[in-house]
């Protein structure tokens, strides 16, 4: 198993930027259609979605190094973008209201744990050895 280490360089800043990115467009989307089709929020579900994006994200941590190589190919990125969209669109047809607050809240986590790795990364939580 590849252990983890918090990347500190400008390219990995840019593609945690990157990421955000992309996860906040499609947020907005999901919002967007919730709007769209007056699906009121519900906290649950959004709960359910962001403990689903935390553990997803955790289970990634695996072996990091692959899924970084995978991920930052743009066809992935594209896939990746059109199934959440399928998913938040099929969701809706077949489980309601319920299936886009549950994508809007894995989006909605996986935005807030790249902000707290963002600020751990400028402030670790203990010092470095010397």
């Amino acid at each position: 198993m590849e252990s983890y280490k918090a990347p500190a360089t400008l390219e990995a800043a840019m593609g945690r930027r990157s990421d955000a990115t992309v996860a906040a467009t499609v947020l907005v989307v999901v919002l967007a259609g919730s709007l769209a089709v007056d699906a009121r929020p519900a906290p649950f579900f959004v709960a359910v979605g962001a403990a689903g994006a935390v553990l997803l994200e955790g289970l990634t941590q695996f072996r990091p190094a692959l899924v970084r190589r995978l991920w930052e190919r743009p066809l992935a990125q594209a896939v990746g973008v059109g199934a959440t969209l399928a998913a938040a669109a099929a969701g809706y047809v077949v489980a309601g209201r319920a299936a886009l607050w549950v994508v809007a809240g894995g989006l909605g986590g996986y935005l807030a744990l790249l902000g707290a790795v963002a600020v751990l990364v400028r402030a670790p939580l203990r010092k470095p050895d010397r």
